[in-house]
């Protein structure tokens, strides 16, 4: 698929199309079949659409590729980095930009705005008539031929505008590829069109399913049904929890926000208990790993009899079911002035949101709860809204209810452990305790309006804890037990790591070579994603945990193979 340029292209229904048809307990699905297409494809039909259909007979499942007409929707104005290259463009921003603006400073502000606008709407109209195609006006200059004497003149000249032509045609496919890897892009534009053609592909929203189960296939529905903008956090999403909300904020409000997240920032380290180990200046991500990891070891050598468990609870669409009322409550609990409440009341309650639906905008809406995922300000404010549970979890330790874990004879016991909407319990396996948490995590989820994904939720026990005792923490969870844990994306074993522990991390680095493929990269630019891309993708791993020597042979297998253009 990589030497030939072959794409698997993305489709909707069920996610395997082959089944043993046994019984349950044997049942095995995979996705055997699959539709390729090369990047002449999805140019000459953008709108194609593979559907995996219902078995019937067969243990496979129809595959039905649809060549639907795609309909481009009028282009929003925005920025060409080519427009870059043109003296023209520079006069037409400074004609209109330069002209002085008297009155407030929010007056100067907006009135700038305004003009920012106007200046795009005049480089747009500028474009279209004295730009035009960059392609055709490349391809053009490169058919001149036969040059009399007198035109040997101009050769220079015409080589010139050729490159020039050629340098505007490779940014403007760079700007849609969305690929920054290297600053200068390699010479042929062909990567570029092949990146920014998949992306498009894949990024385009075919059908959704609501919470009924309703699927919605109309463009129309699905803008006037979703209230976030809708970035996949999976291959092939179908449901609206497949997608991550994100926030574009503008360029006056980012610059508010930030002026807001510098003045708090130097509070957060003596409001936010040390357990909570997100955006807080001197604490680390590193050190939330290394103590699950303690905490792992723990549970796997401890001879306790009445047991220990530790839990890891996923926290449901966390940004965007705050309540905005329990914000304006904490603020005020933690002694945050009046003014400063409501700047921060402003920035939350009051934006509203049109949302971009493969190219088109829907009307503007207004949200009832929940932090912008993209605004500044969004995760210091949840943080200081988890910092309630840690609060409960506290209230239940000093009643002398919840007893937690020790890592050494002298440590002092460990409770939990919060980084952002990762949250991790531990305690011992008696009743008090398990009902303890299950108290502080029902209160927090019933005031806040967060809600616990018990799927995405499990819980592990030592070696030694009873059976009877296991149960009871099992019904008061409503968790299922499992042994193979991922923490902040790092995989926590009771044994030593092994190759199959690290089978995502190898279909990462294999996605990234074979998006980028090797027929439309140079040697050089091969090089230059391997030392920028490829040999960082696995460095946050190695810098946590024990990798295997079979796993680092199989990333260097890999790397090499991609430099030297194999399969």
């Amino acid at each position: 698929m990589l030497s030939g340029d072959l794409h698997d292209l993305c489709f909707t229904g069920p996610a395997f199309t082959w089944c043993n048809n046994k019984d349950y307990g044997k049942r095995i699905w995979e996705r055997l079949d699959r539709v390729l297409g090369n990047s002449s494809a999805l140019d000459l039909w953008p709108g194609i659409t593979i559907k995996h259909l219902p078995r019937i007979a067969s243990d496979h499942c129809p595959l039905l590729v649809v060549f639907e007409p795609h309909h481009i929707p009028a282009s929003s104005i925005r920025f060409e980095d080519a427009w870059l290259s043109f003296e023209e463009a520079h006069s037409i921003v400074q004609a209109t930009w330069h002209r002085p603006i008297k009155g407030s400073p929010i007056a100067i502000v907006n009135k700038k705005k305004e003009r920012t606008l106007k200046a795009l709407k005049a480089l747009k109209a500028w474009s279209k008539i004295n730009v035009g195609d960059l392609s055709a006006r490349a391809k053009k200059e490169a058919t001149v031929e036969g040059l009399s004497n007198e035109e040997h003149l101009n050769l220079l000249h015409l080589v010139a505008e050729f490159n020039i032509n050629a340098a505007r045609v490779k940014t403007w496919w760079r700007q849609r590829a969305k690929a920054h890897w290297l600053a200068e892009g390699d010479r042929n534009s062909s990567y570029f069109h092949k990146a920014a053609s998949g992306r498009k592909h894949r990024n385009r929203i075919k059908e959704i399913t609501d919470g009924s189960g309703s699927l919605t296939t109309d463009e129309h529905e699905i803008t006037n049904d979703t209230v976030v903008t809708l970035v996949p956090k999976i291959p092939h999403a179908s449901e609206a929890k497949h997608f991550r909300p994100i926030s574009l904020c503008n360029t006056i409000y980012k610059i508010i926000a930030k002026i807001l997240v510098h003045r708090l920032k130097s509070l957060l380290p003596s409001l936010i208990s040390i357990e909570q180990g997100a955006f807080i200046p001197g604490r680390s991500i590193s050190d939330n790993c290394i103590l699950a990891q303690d905490l792992i070891h723990k549970l796997h050598t401890s001879e306790a009899s009445n047991g220990l468990f530790l839990i890891k609870a996923d926290m449901e669409q966390a940004f965007d079911r705050i309540s905005w009322f329990f914000l304006d409550c904490m603020l005020n609990i933690m002694a945050f002035p009046p003014t400063w409440r409501k700047w921060i009341m402003m920035c939350v309650t009051n934006p509203r949101y049109t949302i971009l639906i493969n190219g088109r905008r829907s009307a503007w809406i207004t949200a009832k709860r929940g932090l912008r995922q993209g605004c500044p300000l969004s995760p210091y404010l949840f943080i200081i809204c988890s910092e309630f549970l840690s609060h409960l979890i506290r209230h239940k330790v000093a009643s002398g209810c919840l007893h937690g874990i020790k890592l050494s004879p002298r440590g002092s016991p460990h409770h939990h452990f919060l980084f952002a909407d990762d949250v991790l319990l531990c305690a011992e396996a008696d009743v008090n305790s398990a009902a303890s948490l299950n108290w502080a995590l029902t209160t927090y989820c019933t005031i806040s309006g967060q809600k616990v994904n018990v799927n995405k939720s499990s819980i592990l026990f030592s070696p030694k804890t009873p059976k009877h005792r296991r149960s009871s923490i099992r019904c008061c969870f409503d968790m299922r037990e499992e042994s193979n844990w991922t923490y902040l994306r790092i995989p926590l074993r009771k044994r030593r790591p092994s190759k199959d522990d690290f089978t995502d991390l190898l279909a990462k680095i294999r996605n990234h070579i074979h998006s980028w493929g090797t027929r439309q990269l140079s040697l050089a630019g091969r090089l230059t994603l391997i030392n920028s891309v490829l040999s960082s993708t696995p460095v946050y791993i190695l810098s946590h945990i024990f990798v295997p020597c079979s796993v680092l042979d199989c990333i260097e297998k890999l790397l090499r193979s991609f430099l030297w253009g194999g399969n």
